[in-house]
């Protein structure tokens, strides 16, 4: 608990310095030249300006080295007895 604590106060005191920390472990192309800009007034709110990510290979992608044979998801059509396990890696047919 004190380990959340600790991480929510920095959070909410150094947001530009607890996110940018956050998006080191993402993929980037191009990093970003400033973390945040915010103008709660308009609002207008920008995050990670000028940096150039990629969301589905960040969520999917990276992982496929270590995970790619693991189960994704387990399908099951109408038929409940009936399931289907499905890797990273395996399309959906």
């Amino acid at each position: 608990m004190e380990e959340y604590k600790s991480t929510y106060e920095w959070s909410v005191k150094d947001p530009e310095g607890f996110w940018a920390k956050q998006a080191e472990s993402f993929l980037w192309y191009k990093k970003w030249n400033k973390t945040l800009e915010w103008n709660f007034a308009e609002p207008d709110i920008k995050w990670f300006i000028s940096g150039k990510t990629n969301l589905a290979a960040n969520c999917l992608d990276r992982h496929l080295e270590r995970k790619g044979n693991q189960t994704a998801i387990i399908w099951e059509p109408n038929d409940p007895n009936e399931k289907k396990p499905v890797t990273y890696l395996q399309p959906i047919a």
